[in-house]
């Protein structure tokens, strides 16, 4: 079992969870569920949520060669991270985690 086939229902399942705690399209996300149901038909499937896996993992595999490092599973994580380091000390605070959090709601459209 390679890690493509590991972690394609994980971010699939992610996905899924993430559309459901953003109000499955009624808010957030600019309508997550809209955006799983590729085929438009009112229903998300199986395929559905592992082609939106799929692409997620094309995202981070940066190198384009199948597999995902720790240096790219992590390198999202470290840009989030600098973007809400807005004094560049190497340190997130209260007010610069809040900060990001409204950002990224904003981004989001989660409080439409």
């Amino acid at each position: 079992m390679n890690i493509k086939s590991t972690i394609i229902p994980i971010f699939g399942a992610a996905t899924l969870a993430l559309a459901t705690i953003a109000g499955a399209g009624e808010r957030g996300h600019g309508n997550w569920f809209q955006k799983l149901d590729a085929d438009s038909n009112g229903t998300i499937s199986q395929a559905e949520i592992n082609a939106a896996g799929n692409a997620h993992f094309d995202k981070l595999d940066a190198d384009g060669n199948g597999t995902l490092s720790k240096q790219e599973f992590n390198a999202r994580k470290v840009n989030m991270l600098n973007k809400a380091d807005t004094d560049a000390n190497g340190e997130i605070s209260a007010d610069e985690w809040k900060t990001a959090k409204e950002k990224m709601r904003a981004h989001h459209g989660a409080n439409k």
